[in-house]
């Protein structure tokens, strides 16, 4: 009985630990590929394989945030050069 105990301990324990991070992770990695930068990305101040996992989202994400930038930018003086 004890053991079934521990075993089910631990498989909420690895669940909370593992799973649940790795899932918010997927979702926030697929709203990020859909092209929706106001997402957060959770996990960056972890430590573990999660935390890097994160930390590569985040850049990422801010590489996209900077594409933007520039693009509109690139817009604005195609605009401006058109029109002068």
């Amino acid at each position: 009985m004890a053991t079934v105990i521990i075993a089910t301990l631990m498989g909420i324990l690895l669940t909370r630990s593992i799973a649940v991070p790795i899932t918010r992770m997927t979702s926030t990695m697929t709203t990020l590929a859909k092209g929706d930068t106001t997402v957060a990305v959770p996990g960056v101040s972890r430590s573990d394989e999660i935390g890097a996992m994160a930390a590569a989202a985040e850049i990422f994400k801010d590489n996209m945030i900077e594409r933007q930038r520039a693009q509109a930018e690139l817009a604005r003086v195609g605009r401006l050069t058109t029109n002068g």
